[in-house]
This record gives C-alpha cells, sequence and structure tokens, in this order.
C-alpha cells in the first residue's frame, strides 16, 4: 500500500515539472486517479502521447509530446518533430589544419633593430632559456625519483643485467 501511494505520489510530482496548463494538468491527474497505483506512470504516458502506448516501453508513447512541451516543437502523426534536429552541441567551425609560417630569424638581410627592442629580445630569452631549464631538471628528477622507487621493487634491486635493462626502459619510458 505504501509502495502504490509513493509511485502516485512520484507521477503527480512528474505532471508538476511538466509544462503544461492547469486543465490538461487536471486530465492527467484524473487518468492517475483511474489508473491502479502500479500502472500510473505508464497511464500518464500514455494520455501525453494520445492513447498510443506501448507495454514495452511506456515513456515510448510520450516522447513526441515530451518533445513538443520541451523544445515547442511540433511533431506530425509519425512523431517526427517538423523534420529539425534538436542542436544539442555547438556549431562546427572548421579551421586550418596546416602550420604557419614561421617569423623569420634575424639575419644579415633583415632591417637594423632599434637597440630597446634587442634589450627586450635578450631578457626574453633568457626568461625563456631559464624557464627550459628549470622544467627540465623537474622533469629529470622526477624520473630518477621513480627509477629509484623502481629498483625497490625489482627482486634483486636492480643488480642483475636484466633489471638493469628495465629499470633503463623505464626511465626511458617515464620521460
Amino acid at each position: 500500500m505504501r509502495a502504490s501511494l509513493a509511485q502516485v505520489m512520484r507521477c503527480q510530482a512528474y505532471l508538476e515539472r511538466l509544462p503544461i496548463s492547469a486543465e490538461r494538468r487536471a486530465q492527467l491527474q484524473q487518468v492517475i486517479a483511474g489508473a491502479a497505483p502500479e500502472d500510473a506512470m505508464h497511464a500518464v504516458h500514455c494520455a501525453l502521447g494520445d492513447g498510443a502506448g506501448s507495454i514495452d516501453s511506456p515513456a515510448e508513447a510520450s516522447l513526441a509530446a515530451r518533445l513538443a512541451l520541451a523544445v515547442g516543437v511540433s511533431s506530425d502523426a509519425s512523431g517526427r518533430a517538423d523534420n529539425r534536429c534538436l542542436s544539442t552541441a555547438p556549431p562546427i567551425r572548421r579551421t586550418t589544419m596546416a602550420p604557419r609560417r614561421w617569423p623569420l630569424r634575424q639575419s644579415l638581410w633583415s632591417r637594423p633593430v632599434a637597440e630597446e627592442a634587442v634589450t627586450a629580445s635578450r631578457s626574453r630569452r633568457f626568461d625563456g632559456t631559464l624557464r627550459r631549464t628549470a622544467l627540465t631538471l623537474l622533469t629529470l628528477g622526477q624520473t630518477a625519483l621513480a627509477t629509484w622507487s623502481m629498483t625497490a621493487i625489482l627482486p634483486y634491486h636492480g643488480g642483475r643485467p636484466m633489471e638493469i635493462a628495465i629499470l633503463i626502459l623505464f626511465a626511458i619510458l617515464f620521460l
């Protein structure tokens, strides 16, 4: 008895969330009241789908009606919605995959650059070198730590030629 009351309450809560008029909601609540409690949701879906309910999948009967309620799309007798697609993803914007041309390096044939630009260029070059060095040291440090930890789980702790080969391969792949 308690489970059947819960099913009826679930159906009524479902009706409250549907964007339908008050009179249509009252009609569907009468359908719930007239159906057996265990068949209440099936009856609601059949009523939403204008009586075209399937025993296997009751929600399939009301699919076109629920789509029309959610999106505002009218559907024909076959259930197809105005031959329109629902937009479930952003539009595709295709771009070229070709690499961009690199700027030309300073050469003998290029025009002379102002002294401020040369100083700024050197500063940026130093910053880039510093970042690359820090990244390299961090990567090598992690690899060394992981390889040292790997020796702890090997049977002979990296003392045999096969284990040394395994550790070298591990270090290469870890990089």
